[in-house]
């Protein structure tokens, strides 16, 4: 049985997980699973199965469509795609990484030292422009705002992203996974879950050394501005919208997600999720009776589904959310 799970979330039309695929086949700890969790599936299965045939001999692979959503096709759905990688999970630990990146070959040996310690790893990126730039415009915030320090240290679950993280599985079976009240929004998932985990116990080790590299932005929708990064996203993916607005106790208008957030800090005894009327150790049970089958798997899932096709935080119908 492996230890490590390495997984890719992604929703991108056009995503470069072969440079991470690539980068994977040189990593000093070879003893992995990868799964690639994508929510273009079935328009690329037969494309990803003849690229895992090439790379077996490396480490065995899976693409799996995200579980079963009732925001498939018209909103991001990320905490359903997070708790889909840790289902079809075989590891003790999983790892995530984004796409659109590629990985220094101690990648893995950075976050295997922190995991067997018992942290939640977050670790560092440096962005590129592009392949032809000579070197990085820009650390991310984090590095930045702890003082560029190269050692690591121990931070708050408000610290804790997912563009390249680990913890062992057992975390997300004891807070219940990613927050599927998220769903709908995009980003804040790795923040509540870090929050939560923080809350049951959970030390989370920041370690800058630990880094990854994107050669293009990492964000698949810019939700606040409309500049042309945006409009042409929209082009692409014609579901994507900008999530709507509420007002925070600072008088501000605040996305959802934001404000979802703030509700889970004003419950400050929570480490469960909202949004999650399963155990996701159930699920993960039915993905092993089924044997991985992909289409058993996700015809059993679809029980889980809830079937009340509005959004629950304010009843608005998802119809009319799509616009």
């Amino acid at each position: 049985m492996v230890d490590i799970t390495v997984a890719l979330c992604t929703k991108r039309k056009e995503p470069h997980f072969d440079w991470a695929i690539e980068s994977l086949k040189n990593q000093t700890f070879k003893d992995f699973e990868y799964i690639i969790i994508d929510g273009h599936y079935n328009e690329r299965k037969d494309l990803i199965k003849d690229l895992i045939e090439k790379e077996k001999s490396f480490f065995e692979c899976k693409h799996v469509p995200d579980k079963p959503s009732r925001w498939k096709g018209k909103r991001p759905a990320i905490s359903n795609a997070r708790n889909t990688a840790i289902i079809y999970s075989k590891g003790k630990y999983i790892v995530f990484h984004d796409d659109n990146c590629k990985i220094p070959s101690n990648w893995l040996e950075k976050h295997i030292k922190w995991l067997e310690s018992g942290h939640i790893v977050a670790g560092n990126w440096i962005t590129y422009k592009d392949e032809n730039n000579i070197g990085p415009y820009g650390w991310e915030h984090r590095y930045l705002l702890l003082n560029k320090s190269k050692e690591s240290k121990l931070i708050g679950g408000h610290w804790f992203y997912t563009g390249n993280c680990s913890f062992p599985l057992n975390v997300a079976f004891n807070i219940n996974g990613f927050d599927e009240e998220l769903d709908g929004e995009q980003g804040q998932e790795d923040i509540n879950f870090g929050i939560r985990a923080e809350r049951k116990g959970y030390k989370i080790i920041y370690d800058p050394t630990c880094c990854v590299k994107y050669v293009l932005s990492n964000h698949t929708l810019l939700q606040d501005h409309k500049t042309q990064y945006w409009e042409d996203f929209r082009e692409i993916d014609v579901n994507a919208i900008v999530p709507k607005k509420k007002i925070l106790n600072d008088g501000k208008e605040h996305f959802s997600s934001e404000w979802l957030t703030q509700k889970l800090l004003e419950d400050n005894d929570r480490y469960l999720p909202y949004g999650n009327h399963f155990n996701i150790k159930e699920l993960l049970e039915i993905v092993n009776k089924n044997n991985y089958n992909i289409e058993k798997v996700q015809k059993e899932l679809e029980n889980y589904i809830d079937p009340t096709i509005s959004d629950w935080r304010d009843g608005e119908s998802v119809e009319k959310m799509v616009g």
